[in-house]
């Protein structure tokens, strides 16, 4: 009986042991495959309500970055509730939002969660059903980029820094005060360039989509004069881009340091090569050999070209193009520059525009004038100063010479008798007889 019992009872514990075992084994398959249905279940709503999309460009980045440190366009719908016990009320407060600690926030009714790695930015959107207003990840995008170039605006200075390349470093020569580009007068010529940069600022977006270097040169030449410094100058003030000046004619300067000092240019400037074709610069083909100079009363100068044309071909369209940025090439001997550089610098996408300025005409001369005083004098000078400027007209036609008149010479001129419009026009025979 007592045999009976044990047997009875061991069969029991086993009993027990064997449910508790597969029940312990039942409940880990259970628990097992309920988290495998709750992450198919939510990555099959996240497949058809969600989209995704990565981000890798840097400048989508900043633009992204930007919009979400600003509050005030998006707005989050995650809030914290906290009691004043003191006035006895509740009141919300707001998350800020942030890649340390992300979370979906509503923006026009669709919800975002951002997150950061690396280099690149994971976007996840979902749009509530049933909304009206529609808005697609490009929209919010461009709403970022707004919002990144509102802030550049509000930042924006009234200057803008000159830059010199001087000693194989680029060394502040000073700051220019930005001018009101209303005020500046263009002839026909420099209209044609401003336009092209008004084109080349305005489509940014096509030159990233197109894959293509968010760069632009121009070789602009003419007669000394004509305003070919003065139009950088014109850029980089209505813009507010740095202007950067480089000399290369310097007698010790190699790749290498242009390699370098075209790594730290700022971030958008206007690069001015300035009489382009004084340059110290040795073609594909052609030997470093030294030239002597001989100067009457002073011993041989020696000089090199040590600075190949292959290098300025990488920095005008190659890896070391720098981003946002204007290449300025002036000379006034245009032939003989294209006899003297390798022809492949010319190419199609390396200088993008060849400008010619060309001594200004009786009509833009009158123009000029009447543009110059109007923004000096009261409305009621306006009938008179029309009247000289066509007695002005009038002398140039005249003139035997006939007008070889740059917008710098006139600018000189005007400004010499700023203050009487009448004496401009009178002593107009000074610069006409220099010609």
């Amino acid at each position: 009986m007592v045999l009976v019992n044990n047997i009875r009872h061991s069969t029991k514990i086993f009993l027990i042991s064997v449910v508790l075992f597969f029940g312990n084994e039942l409940r880990q398959v259970i628990t097992y495959f309920t988290i495998k249905l709750y992450k198919m279940i939510v990555s099959l709503f996240e497949h058809v309500f969600f989209s995704k999309v990565i981000i890798t460009d840097a400048i989508i980045i900043k633009h992204i970055k930007a919009a979400m440190a600003n509050y005030d366009l998006l707005k989050t719908h995650n809030y914290e509730i906290t009691y004043d016990v003191y006035n006895k009320m509740e009141y919300r407060i707001d998350q800020k939002i942030s890649f340390d600690k992300p979370y979906p926030f509503k923006y026009k009714n669709v919800y975002f969660y951002i997150t950061e790695d690396e280099n690149k930015i994971e976007i996840k959107y979902f749009k509530l059903p049933f909304t009206t207003k529609k808005l697609n990840l490009e929209e919010f995008l461009e709403d970022c980029e707004k919002i990144y170039n509102k802030i550049n605006e509000s930042n924006k200075t009234d200057e803008y820094n000159c830059l010199d390349f001087v000693d194989k470093k680029w060394m502040r020569v000073n700051k220019v005060n930005i001018v009101d580009t209303k005020t500046i007068y263009y002839t026909s010529d420099i209209k044609i360039i401003m336009d092209d940069v008004d084109n080349f600022i305005k489509n940014k977006k096509y030159y990233l989509k197109q894959n293509l270097p968010y760069k632009r040169c121009y070789l602009v030449h003419g007669p000394p004069g004509t305003g070919k410094t003065t139009c950088a100058k014109i850029i980089a003030s209505k813009y507010g881009y740095d202007m950067c000046l480089v000399s290369l004619n310097q007698n010790n300067i190699t790749d290498d340091d242009i390699k370098k000092a075209f790594h730290a240019l700022p971030p958008k400037c206007v690069v001015l090569f300035d009489d382009f074709d004084n340059s110290l610069i040795r073609n594909t083909n052609e030997e470093d050999k030294p030239i002597i100079q001989h100067v009457p009363g002073n011993p041989p100068m020696i000089q090199r070209k040590p600075l190949s044309i292959t290098t300025l071909f990488n920095i005008f369209d190659g890896v070391c193009t720098k981003f946002n940025c204007i290449f300025f090439i002036t000379t006034n001997h245009y032939e003989s520059l294209r006899e003297k550089i390798d022809k492949a610098f010319f190419r199609k996408g390396r200088i993008d525009i060849i400008q010619e300025l060309n001594y200004m005409t009786s009509d833009e001369i009158e123009d000029f004038y009447i543009h110059f005083y109007s923004n000096i004098f009261d409305q009621i000078h306006h009938t008179k100063i029309v009247k000289y400027a066509g007695i002005l007209k009038e002398k140039i036609e005249e003139h035997s010479n006939g007008a070889k008149l740059g917008l710098a010479q006139l600018h000189g001129h005007f400004g010499k008798y700023m203050t009487d419009y009448r004496d401009a026009c009178e002593h107009m025979d000074e610069i006409l007889n220099c010609n």
